[in-house]
């Protein structure tokens, strides 16, 4: 089933119409549902559809070969083949020069590693051949790093060749509850904690069964289709996937910080830095530092929602899975959920209120939207925020609460937002607090008085 993408559809459709030569490049991490989106967009197109392979670059050449072959309906044989990438390119080069034709190379970094100088003579190509046809070039590729330094960057031999970039990101929390149109709202936001938003786990959610149902038979069997998922990505991105998985670890049992990051692993700080650069290159950890006042220091959370479950739930439960004692894994993620999903739901405030403001439905304009934390100089005691905004201007300020539970905010906890408030000294304070269920009839007229907007979930979206 195909699911959303109208925007880069649509773009991609413009410069096919364009009767120009186009060069989009699509990339993003795997299961984002790049290929799906490009078969989509080729249904009613010729095209030469190729996908490198890890493998050699003879190996590529003749997958290559064989795509050509099959295109022009004749038969492929190991001696009726080219002698080089170049001959295959000259032959795609003549089908372009006779019709209007996409050509479309898959995983790209695959053949980029098979074959070193493919770029540059994609280069050669595009500036000797192809400017001048209605034709297209698509590259995509999930090494994000790789494309984003081998074929974006002004290194690159393909730099400055009228490339179009097309960034896949999973879906949002929006376009997520869109498409599993038949579960709770609720389920919707637990759903998206455990896949991130990426297409193709949501895909393979029963929306008939239970949240639990749908972890047990995704998670919790060593047969299971996400059971080895994360461990599988990252075998794939990096050499060494045995140090990144222990920082992983580390950092979804709750060592935020450098030093502690670096106590759990037994790391030296030396040898942490490039791994946590790589970890968050490829999307997987984040860097987080308080808004505003942001302190260069920092804390660092997984970001990849797959991840955090994952490492949160599964890694450390392997062996009772492993062994079969699902009933106690069960449980406990059962006593662990809700507060799990709190921090998601933050992530989920966080950007409804961009949208809002991106839609000027707020009475500010956001610039940045963070979370703060910091000492109270009156009480000398540590504060949190789950929500700060920054405005355009620079006297406003968003403030905003987030509350997780079963149970309806207290007109204490609408106190600690005032509170809390008093901390910064901007002159126009706007104070938001968000809650997963309804609010008491007292606590809308207090915060009525006090210029509180209360949103509840069912308000989102």
């Amino acid at each position: 089933m195909f699911f959303g993408r109208e925007k880069e559809l649509s773009k991609l459709e413009q410069q096919y119409q364009s009767d120009k030569f186009e060069f989009p490049v699509i990339y993003g991490r795997r299961r984002v549902g790049k290929t799906e989106l490009i078969k989509h967009f080729l249904q009613d197109k010729k095209a030469i559809y190729f996908q490198g392979i890890a493998g050699t670059d003879k190996q590529n050449l003749e997958a290559l070969a064989k795509t050509i072959f099959e295109y022009r309906n004749k038969s492929f044989s190991d001696e009726l083949t080219y002698q080089s990438m170049a001959g295959a390119l000259d032959d795609i080069t003549a089908l372009m020069k006779a019709e209007k034709l996409v050509f479309v190379i898959d995983e790209f970094p695959y053949l980029a590693e098979a074959s070193p100088s493919i770029s540059s003579l994609l280069q050669y190509y595009i500036d000797h051949q192809w400017k001048a046809l209605d034709s297209m070039l698509i590259l995509c590729g999930s090494s994000m790093s790789f494309i984003e330094k081998q074929v974006l960057s002004a290194k690159s031999p393909l730099y400055g060749r009228d490339i179009t970039r097309y960034k896949l990101f999973p879906f949002t929390f929006k376009e997520t509850k869109y498409f599993l149109d038949n579960v709770s709202i609720q389920d919707a936001v637990a759903y998206y904690a455990m896949t991130n938003g990426v297409p193709y786990y949501l895909g393979l959610i029963n929306q008939n069964q239970s949240v639990m149902e749908n972890i047990e038979s995704l998670f919790l069997d060593n047969t299971a289709k996400l059971f080895e998922e994360p461990l599988n990505l990252l075998n794939m991105e990096v050499r060494d996937p045995s140090l990144y998985l222990a920082i992983l670890n580390a950092v979804a049992a709750g060592n935020n910080k450098y030093n502690e990051i670096s106590t759990k692993t037994g790391l030296s700080s030396s040898h942490i830095a490039p791994l946590l650069g790589n970890l968050i290159e490829l999307g997987l950890i984040e860097k987080i530092s308080p808004l505003p006042t942001g302190s260069k220091k920092g804390l660092y959370q997984i970001k990849d929602g797959l991840y955090r479950f994952w490492f949160t739930f599964v890694s450390p439960n392997v062996n009772f899975i492993e062994i079969g004692r699902i009933q106690a894994v069960k449980m406990m993620i059962e006593a662990r959920f809700t507060t799990f999903l709190g921090p998601i739901f933050e992530d989920i405030c966080r950007s409804w209120l961009i949208d809002e403001s991106d839609n000027k439905k707020l009475p500010l304009m956001l610039t940045d939207v963070g979370r703060w934390w910091g000492g109270n100089p009156k009480t000398k005691q540590q504060e949190e925020i789950d929500i700060t905004g920054i405005g355009i201007k620079e006297d406003e300020l968003l403030l905003g609460e987030c509350k997780w539970t079963s149970q309806s905010p207290t007109l204490l906890m609408l106190e600690k937002l005032i509170d809390r408030s008093r901390l910064f000294n901007h002159r126009h304070k706007y104070m938001y607090f968000f809650s997963k269920v309804a609010f008491s009839d007292r606590v809308i007229a207090f915060a009525k008085t006090e210029h509180i907007r209360l949103i509840t979930l069912d308000n989102l979206y």
